[in-house]
């Protein structure tokens, strides 16, 4: 078999793969890897090894298939009774939980890695789940449980010199302020984020913190200005669409600022592109709560739904009597 030397580059090449979005090929380089240490026997090495590959499948789409990779994972790695190695499955059910939309769980899971992040003093893992929690509590409107967690990670991020991490809390912070209506506050945060992630070479970071500043310039009226900043994001959604959280959310912007463009073609396709979402990846859910938590918890997908209904209403009225 390979040394694990050898095992580790091909690892490394695996993850660097998968963060250029070469996901055919990461999965070939991990599962090289997998082949050798089933070999040898390495049972947590192999949970770790099928964690990474369902990083992969989760950023695919793939979300079922993420899902046991990550639950195999945990198992593999529960055997060791070593809780600092299972802050990796749970951290990844957790956003896999998010983005099914049941938001219990995902702060259930965030919680146990931020109590062994934090007690181990691991201060990348505690800043993450600190943002992740921020996430979540945001999406419930609880803006001030939100704000709370994230000033925290944001504090651990700037001691660590975390500069993506730094990036992460001035956005979370900025999706409160945007929830409080403080569209100036809101505004220097998604800036702050965009300066951060463009120099840490965060790309998914920078297209989401230019798309909320598109939709504060939208609320401003400066339609051509918003028009410029929302098209990296709608660029990223073209190649790498489930590598974003939430892309029903920036069709749905995308949509306004077209439409307010005189693009309503273009608009247009950007529900259709939203709705084709939904559909698909309602279908790599695992049961019937999951899909009810999808399609009715997260709010982009409740919006989208109304925008569909009020649509299907008003073509309706069209329609001649009789």
């Amino acid at each position: 078999g390979l040394g694990e030397p050898t095992l580790t580059v091909w690892s490394n090449i695996g993850t660097s793969l998968e963060w250029l979005g070469r996901f055919d090929e990461a999965i070939q380089a991990f599962e090289t890897v997998l082949t050798h240490v089933r070999q040898n026997g390495n049972r947590w090495l192999e949970g770790r090894v099928l964690n990474n590959l369902g990083i992969v499948y989760k950023n695919m789409g793939a979300w079922a298939q993420a899902r046991e990779l990550y639950l195999t994972a945990l198992r593999l790695m529960e055997r060791g009774n070593n809780h600092i190695h299972l802050i990796l499955p749970w951290g990844n059910l957790g956003t896999l939980s998010l983005l099914f939309g049941d938001y219990e769980a995902a702060e259930s899971y965030y919680e146990r890695v931020h109590l062994v992040a934090a007690e181990k003093q691991i201060p990348h893992i505690e800043g993450r789940a600190l943002d992740s929690l921020a996430h979540v509590r945001l999406l419930q409107g609880d803006v001030a449980a939100g704000e709370q967690f994230a000033q925290q990670g944001l504090v651990i991020a700037q001691k660590a010199e975390d500069l993506i991490l730094q990036g992460m809390g001035h956005y979370q912070l900025g999706q409160a302020a945007l929830l409080r209506s403080a569209w100036a506050e809101a505004q220097e945060l998604f800036e702050e984020a965009l300066r951060l992630s463009e120099r840490a070479g965060k790309t998914s970071l920078q297209c989401e913190a230019k798309a909320r500043l598109a939709l504060i310039l939208f609320e401003q009226r400066d339609y051509q200005e918003a028009r410029r900043l929302i098209e990296p994001m709608l660029e990223f959604l073209t190649d790498q669409e489930t590598a974003v959280y939430d892309p029903v959310e920036h069709y749905l912007v995308g949509h306004k600022i077209l439409h307010a463009c005189d693009e309503q073609s273009k608009a247009d396709a950007l529900l259709t592109a939203a709705a084709a979402y939904v559909r698909r990846q309602s279908r790599q859910l695992p049961d019937a709560t999951a899909r009810h938590h999808f399609l009715q918890s997260v709010p982009s997908h409740r919006t989208l739904f109304a925008m569909q209904a009020a649509a299907g209403m008003a073509e309706n009225s069209k329609q001649p009597a009789g």
